[in-house]
């Protein structure tokens, strides 16, 4: 009897140990892939926010421009000002953020390209505001060019 016991209580050991050690397999593998998707969810976050900040900048320096056409007082380039000293910076950090992600690359590329247009469209409507020809500014802004690459940046950045 106690033979039996003994075989009995082996096979039991025989049979559970190697599911125990399937289950911690287990747990340690989905541990890793949870750990590894929650980097990838603080990767994107944060390619987010940069994208952000810099549509921020952007808009800024848009509001600043329009204030500047509208009134002549160069108070208001301020925000422009700041943004043609930050946006290179911010359009740098966004593409280090997205790596070698080739499609977030791509994007990346785009929404610095739309920043450096629209920041060229508000450079020729200071530069006319400067020499005097207000009303030719005016008529810039009215013609909607700026607003459509606004409106692309605002589309990239999601």
């Amino acid at each position: 009897m106690l033979l039996k016991t003994t075989i009995r209580g082996q096979i039991l050991v025989l049979t559970i140990v190697p599911v125990i050690l399937l289950v911690i397999g287990i747990a340690i593998a989905m541990q890793s892939s949870l750990f590894l998707a929650n980097a990838a969810i603080k990767s994107d976050t944060a390619v987010f926010i940069q994208a952000q900040t810099l549509l921020e900048k952007v808009l800024d320096a848009e509001t600043g421009t329009r204030g500047y056409v509208a009134t002549g007082l160069p108070v208001f380039l301020q925000p422009y000002n700041t943004a043609l000293t930050t946006i290179p910076a911010s359009v740098q950090r966004l593409s280090t953020l997205v790596g070698g992600d080739v499609a977030q690359l791509r994007r990346a590329r785009k929404i610095a390209a739309l920043s450096v247009r629209k920041m060229r469209i508000l450079a020729s409507y200071v530069a006319a505001t400067r020499a005097g020809r207000r009303e030719q500014a005016r008529a810039g802004i009215a013609r909607g060019v700026g607003e459509r690459t606004m409106d692309e940046l605002r589309f990239e950045i999601g």
